[in-house]
């Protein structure tokens, strides 16, 4: 165990050899399970082919991406390889099992960074990361990702309403393409993007902004931003989350539609599937013409004002690189350029929230 962890970094060809018996142990798993379930999406215009072995599995991790189905017969651009098992060594080869076990038994032994990267894995090519229930390494070179899950029953219910982040992370970003977390809504005149710590308010304004006849819906939590000439928000997850079953009351229109994620409900949140109930509101993207960072203060009126870039980059930055492992300095960048471009505004309302919806389009009027 000691000499393991003086690793500080693998050779290419050591790395390589790591991720090619991570994709072998894959494939053992989908034949060991003998049902591969196929699914082909598209966001931000690129077209990944999913593999997970098994039929629970599967069911879990792809109903809130379901909307972003594509026909199978195009042309991929990336491929994401997915599989369980209830512990480690049934499935992973000797090395991977060795290494999860060090880094939840060590938390301090410089083989995890503190958003899940596993440096020893990552190189120019390679990018791996861990969290407490799973495993993903990605050949960027290549654009395949292979995901491993320690079961299904242990994928907390959070994740289920925005699965793999992780290997999508990995796999659609780029030096201007990055899965940044906020929201965005907006209407065929352009959208705002949705920043701020959790709770303060981004899902509020998001689930706020079903109920306009004029404004579509493209995320609460997170979207691909893109930045290939102008800031455009890519939908990739059809749910939105409120904190609490008491916070369901709030929206009448939707409240019989929000299900309780798990029973842990202090893990879990009431999650809505936007698509599945209200499908014509999902807008698969959004050109952004503003910045917006909704706050809820108790008793407060309604009110827009301009808000400090240096916060809102700051804020935008921080919580997106504390919750996606990847290339922090591009992601860092990208966010970046984008508060530069637009304008930034503060969205502070009360208890009263019917007036949200205007005001967001009156920023995208304005801007």
């Amino acid at each position: 165990m000691h000499d393991f962890l003086e690793i500080k970094q693998l050779g290419d060809n050591q790395v390589l050899n790591h991720f090619q018996d991570f994709f072998s142990a894959y494939a053992s798993a989908a034949a060991a399970v003998g049902t591969t379930t196929e699914l082909n999406v598209e966001v931000a215009r690129r077209k990944v082919d999913l593999h997970i072995a098994g039929n629970d599995l599967a069911a879990k991790l792809t109903r809130a991406i379901q909307h972003r189905r594509t026909d199978a017969s195009s042309a991929k651009d990336a491929a994401l390889y997915i599989f369980e098992s209830e512990k480690p060594e049934h499935h992973l080869p000797p090395f991977f099992v060795r290494l999860i076990e060090i880094v939840k038994t060590h938390p301090n032994p410089g083989l995890r960074r503190f958003r899940g990267d596993i440096p020893v894995l990552t190189n120019h090519r390679f990018r791996a990361a861990m969290t407490d229930f799973s495993f993903t390494m990605a050949d960027i070179e290549t654009s395949v990702c292979v995901h491993w899950v320690a079961g299904a029953n242990s994928i907390p219910s959070y994740e289920l309403a925005a699965p793999l982040r992780v290997p999508f992370n990995f796999i659609l970003n780029s030096a201007t393409r990055q899965l940044v977390h906020g929201g965005a809504v907006g209407n065929e005149k352009g959208g705002v993007f949705l920043g701020g710590v959790g709770g303060s308010g981004k899902s509020t304004t998001a689930i706020n902004s079903l109920s306009s006849s004029e404004l579509r819906y493209a995320g609460d939590d997170y979207v691909l931003l893109d930045f290939d000439r102008v800031p455009v928000a890519f939908n990739l997850y059809g749910t939105a989350k409120v904190k609490s079953v008491e916070d369901t009351i709030r929206f009448p229109r939707f409240k019989d539609h929000f299900e309780i994620a798990s029973a842990d409900t202090s893990f879990g949140k009431p999650v809505l599937f936007v698509t599945e109930h209200f499908p014509d509101k999902i807008a698969a993207q959004l050109p952004l013409n503003a910045i917006v960072f909704p706050k809820f203060e108790a008793g407060a009126k309604l009110q827009v004002a301009e808000m400090s870039r240096q916060v809102v980059f700051r804020e935008i930055a921080t919580s997106t690189v504390r919750q996606t492992a990847g290339n922090e300095h591009e992601t860092v960048a990208l966010i970046g350029r984008l508060v530069r471009e637009l304008p930034c505004y503060k969205l502070t309302f009360g208890e009263e929230q019917s007036g949200i919806p205007d005001a967001l389009i009156r920023i995208i009027e304005k801007t």
